[in-house]
């Protein structure tokens, strides 16, 4: 009898703008549970649905959208204001794709009230979103 080593890979169905290339929204798992994107997601005529093996955005817990894995995120714990703060220290700093992989995300490094903010000082996410 020969063993067989079953392959369990990851699909992304991600909604992409057709202009930009930019990815708007990512799903990850098996083959079923992406095709079901298929039937919820309202697609415009100017974005399209692909499914794919490779994927080069995260998209952390609580966050309004994908962002490149790559990025540097900031997380101010116990703020909640839509301007990058000069004043004070992030919490947390580090890849999009590090705070992914974080259980309960920005959560596990800020607590319970954080917003997250981009390079460029644009707000990614928050705890009430």
């Amino acid at each position: 009898m020969i063993a067989v080593e079953e392959t369990n890979s990851v699909l992304y169905t991600q909604l992409i703008c057709k202009k930009s290339g930019k990815v708007l929204g990512q799903v990850s798992g098996p083959t079923e549970q992406t095709a079901y994107c298929n039937k919820i997601w309202a697609v415009q005529t100017d974005q399209e649905l692909i499914v794919t093996d490779k994927t080069d955005v995260a998209e952390p817990s609580n966050f309004y959208g994908p962002v490149p894995k790559t990025s540097n995120v900031y997380v101010y714990g116990d703020f909640l204001e839509e301007e990058k703060p000069t004043d004070i220290e992030p919490t947390w700093v580090g890849a999009a794709l590090e705070l992914e992989q974080m259980k309960h995300s920005a959560f596990d490094v800020a607590g319970n009230t954080w917003t997250a903010f981009n390079d460029s000082g644009e707000v990614l996410g928050c705890s009430e979103f």
